[in-house]
């Protein structure tokens, strides 16, 4: 239903603050990494939508 992207040096991370990948910000992380958060929202937001179609 859905494909994501591997997000190599951000799951780790999410998992040490106990946030997740979407939510992740300010000195959590750095450079391109920003843009990767915000990839993985759309990701998600996306992958919901899809599974909310399904189900309706």
């Amino acid at each position: 239903m859905g494909d994501f992207k591997s997000y190599h040096s951000l799951a780790p991370k999410a998992q040490e603050v106990k946030k997740p990948i979407f939510e992740l910000s300010g000195s959590e992380i750095v450079g391109v990494q920003n843009d990767s958060v915000a990839k993985c929202d759309e990701d998600f937001k996306g992958l919901a939508q899809k599974i909310i179609k399904h189900i309706q």
